[in-house]
């Protein structure tokens, strides 16, 4: 879900998710600026994690193509971070998404 105050200058461009309510990607206009809000629930799994990621990405890719999109992501990401580090623990997911 993604919530949008009344008095924001917002337009709904478009918006996808997915059939297991995993995440939706939403890209509007915002204050004259374009955006791409996506919003995750990841799997518990580190397998099924991968996957959701890979495919997770290649959505986002799709949807950034040719556009100059300010991107915004959040979520339940179901990975545990190291409190004295900040960083992912071992046994957890350790992927980096990038944007070409």
């Amino acid at each position: 879900m993604i919530l949008v105050k009344d008095d924001v200058d917002f337009k709904l461009n478009s918006i996808i998710s997915d059939d297991q309510g995993r995440y939706v990607i939403m890209e509007a206009e915002v204050q004259g600026s374009l955006f791409l809000f996506v919003n995750i629930y990841a799997p518990n799994s580190v397998q099924d994690q991968c996957c959701f990621y890979n495919n997770l990405n290649k959505k986002i890719e799709e949807n950034i193509v040719g556009k100059e999109n300010k991107i915004i992501i959040g979520g339940d990401f179901n990975v545990t971070l190291d409190p004295a580090t900040g960083t992912v623990l071992e046994g957890t997911v350790r992927q980096r998404i990038s944007f070409s």
